[in-house]
């Protein structure tokens, strides 16, 4: 007599134990950008400021330089902290800083930190 033999693969699914799975947002964005016609009460020049809904703001980035295409291009694609830190527009002038200094950023006589340095100090 023939033996009946199974060639393949056997599932077994355990249904007695459920297992839940927390998922921690910790997707943050920091962002340097320029603005000079932003609310300065919430964006402040060279201080870090955290935004939990960046919708809720975007009335109060102006209309010129970087801030308000970032924030709406964020905004497009995601829902997630953003810490934002303004920076001034460079003048045309000798002696005064270029733009990409100014974004950059480094230390202040008062041990403050300018542009990207600012990010360092950064809380959520």
């Amino acid at each position: 007599m023939s033996e009946q033999r199974f060639h393949g693969a056997r599932i077994r699914e355990n249904t007695d134990l459920v297992t839940a799975i927390n998922d921690i947002d910790s997707s943050v964005i920091g962002i340097v950008a320029v603005a000079d016609d932003a609310d300065a009460g919430t964006f402040p020049l060279n201080k870090p400021v955290l935004f939990n809904r960046v919708n809720d703001v975007l009335g109060k980035t102006g209309t010129t330089g970087t801030l308000y295409k970032t924030l709406k291009a964020i905004a497009d694609q995601v829902s997630t902290k953003v810490i934002v830190v303004r920076v001034p527009e460079a003048k045309q002038g000798d002696g005064e800083k270029t733009q990409s200094q100014l974004v950059i950023g480094g230390t202040e006589a008062d041990g403050s930190y300018t542009g990207m340095y600012a990010l360092l100090v950064a809380e959520q």
